[in-house]
């Protein structure tokens, strides 16, 4: 699409026209992407971005973004940009159309359970419990089971405030449940805001009330536990666990064969094989050392 096209639906000044492809934030950087720049904080970002982009600033940045494909200012690039992308997910196409659902004949699908009439590929064997609700555009694998209450494709927060309200971002894409996932009773899994998906590996569970956001990617045979919330583009390797009551933050990098124990607060990236503890999570041993020298004693034995 050519930013000119689009710079009615929130006045923008079109410096340099070009085309984008999709629409994006600067600490997920995808090519050809539209994004928006507000701060010479971020400036730094934009140079490290794979391929040039499409940018929405403000007049006073305009001078200092250089190589890029396509440069529009607003007097609020953030406003303009959620407008833009509400537009385009909520009345074109822009985003991809959805082909009509499509259910499996061995799959078994409660009563109650709310499929719509499009977007939707349930593959065989796959169980959908009582009350499961499914939005957006989704794909199921097969020999998955979803509990009683789970919701795939709901919204996550994406959302910011202005001086005339707080406004949420429509999420445009999709889920994607490989074979053989188990979700358990009112697990919420939302789907992705942009063109992408939120994707659960094969194998993989997610407990009771556990909340996987928008653009997480979850490896194979990873273990979600009960109550868990993992925020926003957040990467979890294989064979990963995550504790019950823990928090992963957003946009981290978290390795394979990892133990994020129950109730931990993840706020940096983890390694492969790592175990991690605490409120705000450190390392596994670290965290026994610092916390034996805290009670006068010696250290315990780490264990998991």
């Amino acid at each position: 699409m050519r930013l000119y096209a689009i710079a009615g639906v929130s006045s923008l000044l079109v410096k340099q026209d070009g085309d984008f492809s999709t629409l994006g934030f600067l600490s997920m950087p995808r090519p050809d992407m539209l994004t928006f720049v507000e701060s010479r904080r971020v400036c730094a970002r934009l140079r490290k971005a794979p391929r040039p982009v499409a940018v929405i600033t403000t007049p006073l940045l305009a001078s200092e973004i250089r190589d890029v494909q396509a440069l529009a200012v607003a007097d609020d690039p953030r406003r303009a940009f959620f407008d833009i992308h509400n537009h385009l997910a909520s009345v074109t196409d822009f985003y991809g159309t959805r082909e009509p659902s499509s259910i499996d004949p061995t799959a078994v699908i409660h009563p109650s359970a709310v499929i719509p009439p499009d977007g939707v590929f349930i593959g065989p064997r796959t169980v959908v419990g009582p009350h499961v609700v499914i939005q957006g555009r989704c794909r199921v694998g097969a020999g998955v089971v979803l509990h009683p209450g789970v919701v795939l494709g709901g919204a996550g927060f994406q959302a910011s405030a202005f001086p005339d309200g707080v406004v949420d971002m429509v999420h445009a894409g999709g889920v994607d449940v490989a074979d053989n996932v188990v979700v358990y009773a009112n697990a919420v899994v939302a789907r992705a805001v942009f063109d992408e998906c939120t994707a659960l590996g094969e194998g993989t569970r997610v407990g009771n009330l556990a909340f996987v956001s928008h653009n997480v990617r979850v490896g194979r045979r990873c273990f979600i536990g009960h109550g868990a919330v993992v925020n926003g583009n957040v990467v979890i390797g294989d064979g990963t666990w995550v504790g019950p009551g823990s928090t992963i933050a957003d946009c981290l990098r978290i390795g394979s064969g990892v133990h994020i124990s129950l109730g931990s607060a993840v706020i940096a990236n983890l390694a492969d094989g790592i175990q991690v503890t605490g409120n705000v999570a450190i390392e596994h041993r670290r965290y026994l050392r610092h916390m034996a020298r805290a009670a006068g004693g010696r250290s315990p034995r780490a264990e998991g």
